[in-house]
């Protein structure tokens, strides 16, 4: 089988979009896409017509012709089921199959027709392929952005910690130098002040004695500067001199730099230490426990099958707290966990801490670093409902020439609260959108992709919500799969870590950490 070229025209022959799979040029395909309204016959009761050289698969479409052109060695039986799948895939990306909303979504067409065929040969994909491949949807750079708005909220929380105790400081503080004008430093903002105000023309009270003093003084420091330049002495050079008694009142000895969140900066300490490092623990820690979950229920409301795994991931910013033993609690049952090899496996079992077998050997170093430590997934019985967190209920039924379809959802959880939830559900080829007559949340309907997504910002454990939507008359095959996601800051591993310590010392140690648990594929079918 050579598909020629796939392709949307009118009933005169004028070509709406047209993708060609193999080397053409412009006047052939637009020779034979001009040709084919020729070749059907008013009365004709095939989807195909030959010539001498092509074959044209076709199927009408209100006003158009969706037609395949291949060469006559290929197979019609593989001819007609690529025409099939490129016939959803037109009501699943136009809203109407009209001229003017093919043309507008072109494009879209045009990729998911190579998505279906490739170099002329087709893919073996179906519809729910094509729609991935083409939205492009990454469930890594979902739990990303989980991962990161964590962290920017705990760096928010830590800042505000930080400012508040930064307030306490100084209102702690007593003030300096508010006693009076004493020193050199007050002389020179006076003298500052009077030579600023004999420039302007105003006076402190008026008092002219002052202006004169001034003015004055002024002319004694002009002649004073000019003083002969002293020769440098040969030698090392010295620094700037900070002990001069001519320094500002004002100012005391420069204040520690305060290290904040995300900087992960050392500085070393000038009291006593000489070379010590220190370094804000909080900030050179940073343990992350990801976890996805993939469920699968057909349309009875079965559960057909589940899967869920995820890992303990450690990153470690300062080889000084690198040599480092966690405290873990909490491990749900039915769950299989996994110890990375070099770490202490009797240590787990006996105390639930996770380090390596040897003292001296540390966690590598660096952002880029990112050590997974452990690893689990659930176990059998992978067919208990009981288990899933998030249980969907559709009913569709036809009243009036209309399909209404009733949705549930159960967060069977009882801990665990799910957020960002949104249920997708497909309703092809309709020209109005849905009407909706009850929901709990918000719905929005995407006319390009002919999908109504249900959004729900967050479900409390064992709370349930419904959805009453109806539309044109639809198959009930045309609403599947319904496709949800979700995501949590808890997971159903149950595993946390609760501590951080050195190995040697057994000094605990501040540390980030975050929880992710998203839906990676959670569908009804």
């Amino acid at each position: 089988m050579v598909v020629l070229s796939a392709a949307i025209c009118t009933k005169n022959g004028k070509t709406v979009v047209s993708r060609q799979f193999v080397p053409m040029t412009r006047l052939r395909i637009e020779g034979l896409l001009s040709a084919f309204p020729k070749l059907v016959g008013s009365k004709s009761e095939h989807t195909f017509v030959e010539t001498e050289n092509v074959r044209y698969v076709y199927q009408p479409m209100e006003d158009l012709y969706l037609l395949v052109i291949t060469n006559k060695q290929s197979n019609i039986m593989e001819d007609l089921d690529t025409l099939r799948l490129l016939a959803k895939l037109v009501p699943l990306y136009c809203r109407s199959q009209t001229v003017d909303a093919i043309a507008e979504h072109a494009f879209e067409l045009v990729f998911a027709f190579d998505e279906v065929i490739s170099i002329g040969y087709k893919e073996y994909v179906d519809l729910d392929a094509v729609r991935k491949y083409t939205e492009m949807d990454s469930h890594d750079e979902k739990l990303d952005k989980i991962l990161r708005a964590n962290k920017e909220d705990d760096a928010r929380a830590y800042a505000i910690q930080k400012e508040q105790q930064l307030a306490r400081e100084r209102e702690q503080q007593p003030m300096r130098g508010a006693g009076g004008g004493s020193g050199n430093n007050f002389g020179f903002s006076s003298n500052s002040n009077a030579s600023r105000s004999n420039n302007d023309g105003y006076g402190f009270g008026g008092d002219e004695s002052y202006n004169d003093y001034s003015s004055s003084d002024r002319r004694k420091d002009r002649s004073s500067k000019k003083k002969p330049k002293k020769k440098k002495k040969s030698g090392a050079m010295k620094g700037m001199d900070m002990s001069s008694s001519k320094s500002n009142a004002y100012v005391d000895e420069p204040e520690e730099p305060v290290i904040r969140l995300g900087e992960r900066r050392a500085r070393k300490s000038r009291a006593g230490g000489g070379g010590h490092v220190a370094i804000e623990a909080g900030e050179t820690i940073q343990v992350e426990l990801e976890e996805q979950v993939s469920v699968q229920f057909d349309r009875d409301g079965g559960l057909k099958k589940m899967e869920v795994s995820g890992s303990v991931v450690v990153v470690v910013l300062d080889p000084d707290h690198s040599h480092i033993v966690l405290q873990t609690e909490g491990r749900a049952k039915g769950f299989k966990f996994g110890l990375h090899p070099k770490f202490d496996k009797q240590l787990w079992i006996s105390e639930h801490k996770m380090g390596h077998k040897s003292s001296t050997i540390a966690f590598p170093i660096g952002a880029h670093n990112r050590y997974t430590v452990l690893r689990y997934k659930m176990g059998p019985p992978y067919d208990d409902e009981s288990r899933t967190p998030l249980t969907v209920t559709f009913w569709p039924s036809e009243q009036n020439g209309m399909t209404v379809a009733n949705v549930e959802y159960l967060n069977q959880l009882e801990e665990i609260e799910l957020e960002n939830v949104v249920i997708s559900i497909r309703v092809p080829g309709i020209s109005d959108p849905p009407e909706i007559n009850n929901v709990d949340g918000e719905t929005n309907y995407s006319s390009s992709d002919g999908i109504l997504n249900w959004h729900i910002s967050s479900i409390a454990p064992q709370e349930s919500g419904t959805l009453e939507f109806q539309v044109e008359e639809l198959e009930t095959d045309d609403f599947y799969p319904l496709q949800i996601s979700f995501d949590s800051k808890s997971t159903l591993g149950g595993v946390s870590v609760t501590g951080v310590y050195d190995v040697n010392t057994g000094q605990q140690y501040e540390f980030e950490s975050s929880k992710a648990m998203i839906a990676s594929k959670y569908t009804v079918e």
